[in-house]
């Protein structure tokens, strides 16, 4: 069934932030389809796309923002970029667990696919590559904000060079150097990290 509401969603947001639940629950509902679209494009990162997974995922964020004291975003592109930052760390927490948390024959569990096993296919070193990336986009952030804004939204959001650049106000030019840009630094990060070990 669909809502009739008409409110924007930088209006919901508002309306969210001053205590309405009832803005927030049409919020939530009307940005499902792109809580999906993230969450898709962030487990197939992972080699872990499912379904059952995304829908998980999307119930876990939207449980998160329930539970929270209100949202600071004021508008749909920072509102996604919310959503990838919770789903990343949601990620994160959850290999941390895999890793963490053994059962039995020494297969790690997750909560979000408990069958997922992380021991085949080298999936600690993945882990471990995941934590270095995490790690390289905050320093990437500390060091070019706009840069790291361009990589989250190429890569963990899966825009394209021109919805990236509509959603940041950029040139597609800008948006393709900050892109190629951001890429070869966090390359050159991640090689300088794997040095270090």
């Amino acid at each position: 069934m669909k809502s009739t509401d008409t409110r924007s969603v930088t209006e919901l947001l508002d309306e969210w932030r001053r205590g309405d639940r009832e803005a927030r629950d049409v919020l939530l509902v009307r940005m499902q389809d792109e809580m999906r679209q993230i969450a898709r494009a962030a487990l197939k990162r992972e080699r872990r796309h499912h379904a059952a997974q995304t829908t998980a995922v999307v119930n876990d964020v939207c449980a998160r923002l329930m539970r929270g004291r209100g949202v600071t975003a004021g508008n749909r592109t920072e509102m996604r970029r919310l959503i990838a930052a919770i789903i990343r760390h949601q990620l994160i927490e959850d290999g941390r667990r895999r890793l963490t948390k053994k059962r039995g024959d020494g297969v790690a569990v997750g909560h979000l696919d408990p069958s997922f096993d992380v021991a085949a296919d080298n999936g600690e070193r993945a882990f471990e590559q995941l934590l270095d990336l995490d790690a390289a986009l905050d320093q990437l952030h500390a060091d070019h904000a706009r840069v790291a804004l361009v990589v989250r939204c190429r890569g963990l959001l899966g825009m394209t060079v021109s919805e990236t650049a509509r959603e940041l106000g950029l040139t597609t030019g800008s948006v393709a150097r900050d892109w190629a840009f951001g890429q070869a630094w966090l390359r050159a990060a991640l090689i300088k990290g794997t040095s270090a070990r």
